[in-house]
């Protein structure tokens, strides 16, 4: 197994080389936690629609993550776009 040398530089690099979707996932993960505090402190019908909303956003979160890794592992050194958001859910759905 041979080991690769990553700099700072080099995540920076990755991380920014598609920023809309890194404000897209950076949004995502700040509405996730904005419906995991109200599916936690309310108890009327919203608690339960913010669980279902909350449960979906991860799926597509998580999607993209192992897309990354996925597209990481095969070589490719720029992050997936996101596209097809359906297609990540059901993948994620699949894996889980």
């Amino acid at each position: 197994m041979t080991s690769v040398k990553i700099t700072f530089k080099d995540i920076i690099a990755y991380t920014f080389s598609n920023y809309k979707t890194v404000l897209l996932i950076a949004t995502l993960m700040l509405v996730i936690s904005a419906l995991g505090y109200i599916s936690e402190n309310r108890s009327d019908i919203i608690s339960p629609i913010a669980t279902i909303l909350l449960d979906i956003l991860i799926f597509i979160e998580v999607g993209y993550g192992a897309e990354i890794i996925r597209t990481s592992y095969l070589g490719h050194d720029t992050p997936p776009k996101l596209t097809n958001i359906w297609e990540l859910i059901k993948k994620d759905l699949r894996e889980l």
